[in-house]
């Protein structure tokens, strides 16, 4: 049988987003937890080219309205990166935060309590990502030992960095790829690329390899 639509979002000012390309999907969708006892137990989050974070009722998704985005149950305005690119990657949660990597702009965590996410971040770190930002993954033994893993692409070279960073503090960086030179290099990536963490290895693919990373010997 066909599919067909059955609930939709647009933002309000979705006419000038189309006319400027600053697309709603570019940064992708992250589907949050189930929340037993909310109003909105099935949630997901987004953002787009604009930086405006969206937190959607699964449910009951708020179609479109031409005023504002009230239907649906929080929008946070200028929340991530600079400018009409500033989102390009999809969010990861742990622990009750959500994180973003926008352009021109630091990885931030935005913390979720009460059914709804803070609207400024919880934490952020201190290395700012050019254009497009990091794709995010994330590694953790449950809810201890989080490690957040943001690929950097650089615009003028190319190259790739791999960034660690504590999940529960942003502000250590454990390790980055660039730390010891030749030896941890990523090499030339590939733009809007995302890593791959599985049984304590981190997964990079890059235009002409595939970077492995694990512990040393």
């Amino acid at each position: 049988s066909d599919l067909a639509v059955q609930d939709f979002f647009a933002p309000f000012n979705v006419a000038t987003l189309n006319l400027t390309n600053v697309d709603v999907g570019s940064g992708g969708i992250l589907l949050l937890p189930d929340q037993p006892g909310s109003a909105h137990p099935h949630l997901l989050v987004a953002a787009g080219k604009e930086g405006k974070i969206y937190l959607i009722d699964c449910d009951n998704m708020g179609k479109f309205n031409s005023t504002d985005d009230s239907r649906i149950v929080q929008s946070i305005p200028n929340a991530i990166g600079t400018g009409d690119d500033s989102d390009f990657y999809s969010p990861v949660f742990w622990n009750g935060k959500v994180y973003f990597s926008g352009t021109d702009d630091v990885v931030k965590a935005f913390s979720f309590n009460n059914h709804l996410l803070s609207t400024t971040p919880a934490m952020q770190a201190a290395t700012t990502f050019t254009f497009p930002g990091g794709g995010l993954i994330l590694s953790a033994n449950g809810n201890t030992g989080g490690i957040l893993w943001a690929l950097e692409w650089h615009v003028a070279t190319h190259l790739g960095t791999l960034h660690a960073y504590d999940a529960q503090d942003l502000t250590r960086e454990l390790w980055n790829s660039d730390q010891s030179g030749a030896r941890d290099s990523a090499g030339v990536t590939t733009r809007l690329n995302v890593p791959l963490e599985i049984n304590g290895k981190v997964y990079v693919s890059g235009k002409t390899a595939l970077v492995v990373y694990g512990l040393l010997p």
